[in-house]
């Protein structure tokens, strides 16, 4: 396969070959054998690595024709290409493809003016953080100027980074845009509490309940929650450091929480030794890690498990 698939007649092979850890092993002249290629195949495969390309060729010769491209995605390509200069760019603005125009809208050297002329739809769903965010995001004023934009995915974008000063941080908690905060406390160890609280009580889609994790979660205080309507948030109230023995004891028989409480190590010992005893709290409180030793061993003989081999 000449030049790692870069030259083979297949297109299917050509467009394959088109990957962020091939592209640098490529020739100058296959790279632009690649940009001026005219399968589909391998035209979507550039879209989608664009404008990483960019960084080892210069601007693309054909930026001008490619904008009259009659495929969306090598439009796009221009769209996202730093390289490509923005007035060149904004002829696009009233391109008829969704994602061309979302391209354009999110490149670096626009004004926010230029941005909010810009018809984007916003899609559902996952976002490619554009690339400049990406490399550069952990720039304060990067961040703050994304912080800052009127445009929801660059705000969404920013929110991705581990590392952020304090005052992007506090503008991000208290963004409108509800995946804007919670992107923030998926990613940055510095969302604060309340809000990392706020959407454990109230996301409900992937990975909801790794919230818990975050290392802003747990703090005196979430006993308040015991009584709470919200299950989620009586779930929090376990959370609490300060909390002790009464707290697991007024959450042991909640419907929704009483199983996570049976295996608290906070329960009471006399507690958990009756529970054990209960055919519908055995199992839980079998898992509890405060079980005495001896009991332990017991459940193990009465299970059939072997012992461990004495290694004397």
């Amino acid at each position: 396969m000449s030049e790692l698939g870069g030259e083979d007649e297949d297109a299917g092979v050509r467009a394959t070959a088109v990957t962020p850890d091939l592209w640098p092993r490529f020739p100058v002249a296959v790279r632009e054998r690649l940009l001026a290629d005219p399968a589909p195949e391998v035209r979507e495969a550039l879209a989608k690595m664009l404008p990483g390309p960019q960084r080892h060729l210069g601007p693309p010769p054909s930026a001008e024709a490619r904008i009259q491209d009659p495929d969306p995605a090598v439009r796009r390509s221009v769209a996202e290409d730093p390289r490509a200069p923005a007035a060149l760019a904004l002829r696009l603005s009233r391109d008829p493809d969704d994602a061309v125009r979302l391209a354009l809208s999110m490149r670096e050297d626009l004004t926010e003016a230029q941005r909010s002329a810009i018809a984007y739809v916003v899609p559902h769903g996952y976002h490619v953080p554009p690339r400049w965010i990406v490399e550069r995001g952990h720039e304060p004023e990067i961040a703050r100027r994304a912080a800052a934009s009127g445009h929801v995915l660059l705000r969404r974008s920013i929110a991705m980074q581990r590392h952020l000063p304090s005052d992007v941080v506090e503008r991000l908690a208290d963004d409108e845009d509800f995946f804007v905060r919670l992107t923030l406390c998926q990613y940055s160890d510095q969302a604060p509490h309340e809000l990392v609280v706020e959407m454990y009580a109230h996301w409900h889609g992937l990975m909801w309940s790794g919230l818990r994790f975050h290392p802003n979660f747990a703090r005196p205080g979430l006993a308040r929650y015991v009584d709470h309507p919200n299950p989620r948030l009586r779930h929090a109230a376990l959370d609490d450091p300060d909390g002790g023995p009464d707290l697991v004891m007024q959450l042991i028989d909640d419907p929704d929480v009483g199983c996570r409480a049976l295996r608290d190590p906070r329960l009471p010992s006399d507690e958990l030794l009756r529970r054990l005893a209960l055919p519908g709290s055995a199992r839980d409180a079998a898992a509890n890690p405060a079980l005495p030793p001896e009991t332990m061993h017991r459940l193990l003989d009465l299970a059939g498990v072997a012992g461990l081999p004495d290694t004397r």
